[in-house]
């Protein structure tokens, strides 16, 4: 979830915003605080649950794993 968040966050162009706002939180993420970090960056919400649960992501992401896992 934490890898489509970045990329949900970084096509509303706030993927450093984002990721920053991710490890600011530490070792205490869940999906819960996903969203929440989502929101305090100033992401469109509605748009970035859309992006997150999209296929179109989902796809991408397993096609980062598995280009990964070839190496």
């Amino acid at each position: 979830a934490m890898a489509a968040g970045a990329q949900c966050a970084g096509r509303q162009g706030r993927y450093i915003d984002y990721v920053n706002g991710l490890f600011a939180r530490g070792k205490e993420l869940t999906i819960a605080h996903i969203s929440e970090v989502a929101t305090n960056v100033g992401l469109n919400q509605n748009a970035f649950e859309t992006c997150i649960n999209s296929e179109e992501t989902k796809s991408l992401i397993r096609g980062d794993r598995d280009q990964a896992m070839q190496r």
